[in-house]
């Protein structure tokens, strides 16, 4: 499965809890988690962009994880 761009909105979203895709597998849950709380205690665009770019990191180094594939349609569906 292709990942969006890190420019894709979508990216955004799921940080700033916007969008609110469900999860299946706990590393992405903690994860995001960790990145939601990093950016809203200094939300600029240099730490939205850090926080996309260790999020789509995540999920291109855990591709062939079936529920970490599945985490990644619920974002790209949502």
């Amino acid at each position: 499965m292709m990942l969006p761009a890190e420019s894709h909105p979508k990216w955004a979203a799921v940080i700033t809890g916007e969008l609110k895709p469900e999860f299946k597998y706990l590393a992405t849950k903690m994860l995001l988690r960790n990145l939601r709380h990093v950016y809203k205690a200094y939300p600029t665009r240099e730490r939205m962009s850090e926080c996309i770019i260790k999020l789509r990191f995540f999920f291109e180094e855990n591709s062939s994880n079936k529920k970490v594939l599945s985490d990644l349609r619920s974002i790209i569906k949502a």
